[in-house]
């Protein structure tokens, strides 16, 4: 057998043998192969226009979010690791890091897995062995948060084309929040109504988002260490103080209504108890406090608690559950004469579909 045929049987094996091992090549690091971020802002409805958020809304120039990155399963110490993300400039649209990375492909089963939080400080790593997973903290009530924390996660794999490997990161955003926001309409034919304040009881106050890449490869967004407790009956307090004239005064609806800002709340179950029991007393409940006029003759009434896994929806069903990513419009009508009605309205946050390759927030 000839020389050239020995080396061709020997190679032929060595392929046989390696299988999945198939090796990518090793370009040279230059610009090309840095590992790059790039986003699309997110489009926000009219309706949250109108509210007042106190993070988030859309990525503008100079925003930043903190990306966390590993190669394969090493994860100490991993190649981001809570790293700032910016946005340079916002026309074109630049995202940019230091210090640089790059991607160092060697075989078609490596794979990169990244993480995204935004905004920047308010998460960290998690020490699970094998495993990529951050987490966030969130309280909102014994050192209030209310901010938009929305997370990202993808797996980049060694088997696609060269193009694709070396293509910018495309995280996808989604909010791990949901926004609550109570509006208040006075319906009363002659009494005037004053609402003192309103607040919530017995709703998640405290806990963690976390994020890691499942099985399947996917993003898996779940929350952790959550508290609840019966003895915080004024969470998310809002104080108004604020007269509404009766409808003989004031016929025109708006008039007569408060219209509440949204505020984020850890989403979760809303018939679940802060003691495990099934008492609905210890169920979540919007709590409101008015008191209302007649003439000259002033009534303070109790606060009316309202149990909100029985509010209905207009069409007449019930929400048990309070989930991340979307918007909740408790409407409130008071009538001196009918006693309290309640209306909830749901809202999705807008979806972005991005035509070019970057950051898609949900």
């Amino acid at each position: 057998m000839s020389v050239r045929n020995i080396i061709s049987a020997l190679l032929s094996v060595t392929l046989l043998l390696c299988g999945g091992c198939a090796r990518v090549p090793v370009p040279d690091k230059t610009d090309s192969q840095v590992i790059g971020f790039s986003a699309v802002s997110m489009v926000l409805t009219s309706e949250t226009k109108t509210a007042v958020f106190k993070e988030g809304g859309e990525f503008a120039q100079n925003d930043k979010f903190d990306v966390y990155g590993r190669k394969n399963d090493h994860s100490n110490p991993p190649i981001f690791d809570g790293t700032d993300v910016q946005m340079t400039t916002k026309t074109p649209e630049v995202w940019s890091y230091t210090p640089l990375k790059y991607w160092e492909w060697e075989n078609v089963s490596d794979y990169y897995d990244f993480l995204g939080v935004y905004p920047i400080g308010k998460s960290s790593r998690m020490d699970i062995s094998g495993a990529l997973a951050v987490k966030a903290d969130y309280d909102i009530y014994e050192s209030p948060d209310n901010f938009d924390l929305m997370m990202a996660g993808m797996r980049r794999k060694g088997n696609l084309s060269e193009i694709q490997r070396l293509a910018v990161v495309p995280l996808q955003f989604v909010h791990r929040l949901c926004a609550v926001r109570v509006i208040v309409t006075n319906v009363s034919k002659t009494a005037d109504v004053k609402l003192q304040h309103y607040c919530f009881r017995d709703v998640i106050y405290k806990g963690s988002a976390k994020l890691s890449i499942d099985a399947m490869d996917q993003p898996e967004h779940v929350w952790i260490n959550t508290l609840r407790n019966h003895a915080y009956t004024d969470i998310r307090k809002v104080t108004v103080n604020q007269t509404y004239k009766n409808k003989l005064e004031q016929p025109v609806a708006a008039d007569r209504t408060y219209v509440g800002n949204f505020d984020f709340f850890i989403p979760g179950d809303l018939s679940e108890t802060s003691n495990g029991s099934s008492d609905e007393d210890y169920m979540p409940h919007l709590i409101l406090k008015y008191s209302h006029t007649i003439g000259d003759v002033t009534t303070n009434d109790a606060a009316v608690e309202i149990l909100l896994k029985d509010v209905l929806r207009e069409n007449g069903t019930p929400i048990n559950t309070w989930e991340a990513g979307i918007k909740y419009t408790y409407h409130v009508t008071i009538r001196v004469d009918g006693g309290v009605l309640v209306k909830l309205y749901t809202t999705y946050w807008d979806d972005v579909t991005a035509e070019t390759p970057g950051l898609l927030i949900h």
